[in-house]
């Protein structure tokens, strides 16, 4: 009897302990991996719509099913997508890792080392929230896969069992997998597309020529003083763009409803509503201080730097201007346009 026989029959409980283990980080990282194909795959038609809705739209998941692997057995579950476009031009989405029907699979023995090996795709998830005085506070800092609705959900749910209640807006950018999550933890929580972000992504679209006027036209539209402006700011740049450009048109012109969130909150909190400015202007400092030393930190080292920065930057942060709304918006107070709505029913409505 070998060495490694021996020790296992001496020690079954550790060995089953490692294997559940090891399956269990296995399951996570097929997970990921698998939303991080359908996030590309939803990406390629992200500019479709039917009827005013997206083309593709996530339905919920296929029923689970056993894969064998080098290391047992390892449940998996899917996710199934609606196609709103014609019958005959219906596609599906498949798994280059988890192709259908499959129960052993070669290529799952040889990916799964690289999962583990692989950080190519892994990022720092960043939740920033305001307290009752106005103040900006670093909520959560956690290690995720990039476009992963399941890591961004994983947090959202610690955040719910810590006594994180429902927000009433929530800022992002264009990120499939942090609105995927944010849908499902909190689904009545409204959603406030980063302007920063979109405005990158609508010049890329654009020739070089085009993009100093487009940019200004741009600005018009989230400093425009009502949500009426704004729709027709909104108008002029499509109809000056939507022709020619049409894939900056359909940029901008599907998160239309994400974008303009904000008029339904005091216009005293625009300015900290419209982008996401505080993460990026931090994680700014920490992509300067790992560049230089590519590959050198771990995902932890960097981890920690990040969260020895922010609490850094936590104290030069704006305090929310016009903090004394907030008791407003949690009472449900309605705003139109940043102004609190003139009527004495406001101060009725639930939270």
């Amino acid at each position: 009897m070998d060495n490694r026989k021996a020790n296992e029959e001496k020690n079954p409980v550790v060995v089953d302990a490692l294997t559940d283990l090891l399956r269990n980080g296995a399951r996570r990282l097929i997970v990921d991996a698998v939303e991080a194909e359908l996030a590309l795959f939803l990406e390629q038609f992200a500019e479709e719509q039917v009827d005013g809705k997206p083309r593709l739209a996530r339905n919920g998941y296929l029923p689970e099913r056993e894969i064998l692997t080098g290391i047992g057995k390892i449940s998996v579950r899917l996710p199934r997508l609606r196609d709103r476009g014609l019958a005959e031009e219906k596609v599906n989405f498949h798994s280059g890792l988890i192709p259908p029907y499959i129960r052993r699979s070669a290529s799952i023995d040889e990916v799964l080392p690289l999962l583990y090996l692989n950080d190519d795709r892994r990022c720092a998830l960043v939740i920033i929230g305001v307290n009752e005085e106005g103040h900006k506070e670093l909520i959560a800092l956690e290690d995720g896969f990039r476009e992963s609705t399941e890591s961004w959900l994983s947090l959202l749910r610690q955040l719910k069992t810590r006594g994180l209640s429902a927000p009433k807006l929530t800022i992002g950018d264009g990120a499939l997998g942090f609105w995927n999550a944010v849908s499902e933890a909190f689904p009545e929580a409204k959603h406030q597309r980063c302007w920063f972000h979109k405005m990158g992504n609508v010049l890329d679209k654009l020739p070089k020529a085009q993009q100093g006027r487009a940019k200004s036209m741009l600005h018009e539209i989230w400093m425009s003083a009502t949500r009426k402006e704004a729709h027709e700011a909104f108008d002029r740049f499509i109809e000056e763009y939507g022709a020619k450009y049409p894939k900056a048109g359909q940029c901008l012109e599907k998160d239309k409803i994400e974008l303009l969130a904000f008029y339904d909150f005091p216009a005293e909190h625009w300015v900290h509503l419209r982008t996401t400015n505080p993460i990026e202007s931090t994680f700014a400092t920490v992509r300067n201080r790992t560049y230089k030393a590519k590959g050198a930190f771990s995902n932890q080292t960097i981890l920690m730097m990040a969260f020895k920065l922010m609490q850094s930057a936590q104290k030069r942060w704006r305090k929310l201007k016009g903090f004394h709304q907030l008791d407003n918006v949690l009472r449900g107070i309605k705003f139109i346009d940043g102004k609190r709505e003139n009527n004495t029913v406001g101060d009725e409505v639930n939270p």
